[in-house]
């Protein structure tokens, strides 16, 4: 179920970047014929947390998250397997933080009806909810990584 859910958070984020781009064509075009669209900047503002968070998830269900293994590709195998459940381990520790801390001013923009100003006001709080989502995805993802990598050391003692 959550690798279903990473999946289709990962889906929505490639039709927010299809809806950015054709909203910045549309805003680049009608700006040389009437003006701005209003809430074009602000939308695609909006839009750029969608694909920004969303698919963190996705990308640690397929382990394409940047690694640096210059070091741990010379270590057994087994050593190797603990680090990476370590490292899971560690990192549901930072992003279960910044999933709370992104739970709380999504919850107070919420609260205050938070907007952006410009041509027009356009709600930001929305969007605001985008991070602690794509956090506690990418959250619930690592510790199924954790549960993989410490299972797989196991089978292999």
């Amino acid at each position: 179920m959550l690798d279903k859910l990473s999946s289709w958070l990962a889906a929505g984020a490639g039709v927010a970047i299809g809806v950015m781009m054709l909203l910045m064509v549309a805003d680049a075009i009608s700006r040389k014929v009437i003006g701005s669209i209003p809430g074009g900047y602000n939308s695609t503002v909006g839009l750029l947390t969608l694909v920004l968070f969303l698919p963190q998830g996705y990308a640690q269900m397929k382990r394409q998250h940047i690694v640096v293994d210059l070091v741990t590709d010379r270590l057994p195998p087994r050593v190797q397997v603990i680090l990476a459940g370590v490292g899971a381990l560690l990192g549901v520790g930072v992003f279960g933080v910044l999933t709370w801390a992104g739970a709380q001013k999504a919850w107070e923009a919420t609260e205050a009806g938070e907007e952006w100003m410009g041509a027009t006001f356009y709600p930001a709080w929305p969007f605001r909810w985008m991070i602690p989502i794509g956090l506690g995805i990418l959250t619930l993802q690592l510790v199924a990584t954790a549960v993989e990598e410490f299972r797989t050391l196991r089978e292999r003692s």
